[in-house]
């Protein structure tokens, strides 16, 4: 029996991207707010060239002050989705998105949402607060790990 050697392309830095979305926010119930790229308001992420991106995007929201509502300090709800994004020809599609885990503590039924921002076709990802928050400080951060194609 022959034993074929297979040979590594190398490592897979280059192709490999990670990204941060933060944000702590005050929300009552369900008000909306985006998560921001590096944490920067001012900034907003967006491909530059032709280019697919298919990865998970894990997100989690922790309350770090219950206000008036029915929340508990430190209930949590986290997400993850595997994503397929596109940007070809100037125009940006989620052409996927696939929940595979998620949890919410007691009272934490937020949802996350994810789209394209109209203005520079980048990811947009916010949270909408939980039927119970009033006044209700959140901290809310996703982490996307994705294989990016350049076309």
């Amino acid at each position: 029996m022959a034993v074929i050697e297979i040979e590594s392309s190398g490592k897979y830095a280059p192709y490999k991207q990670q990204f941060l979305f933060t944000r702590t926010a005050i929300l009552s119930a369900s008000q909306t707010a985006e998560v921001y790229w590096n944490g920067d308001p001012t900034k907003s992420w967006s491909p530059s060239v032709d280019s697919v991106y298919s990865g998970q995007i894990n997100c989690l929201v922790s309350v770090i002050n219950p206000g008036g509502g029915s929340q508990s300090y430190g209930a949590s709800n986290v997400e993850e989705n595997n994503i397929l994004f596109e940007y070809v020809l100037g125009v940006s599609t989620i052409a996927h998105n696939h929940t595979y885990f998620k949890h919410s503590d007691a009272n934490m039924n937020g949802t996350w949402t994810f789209s394209v921002n109209p203005i520079n076709q980048g990811i947009k990802i916010e949270w909408t607060a939980p039927s119970g928050a009033l006044n209700t400080t959140f901290k809310m951060q996703c982490i996307a790990l994705v294989n990016s194609l350049y076309l």
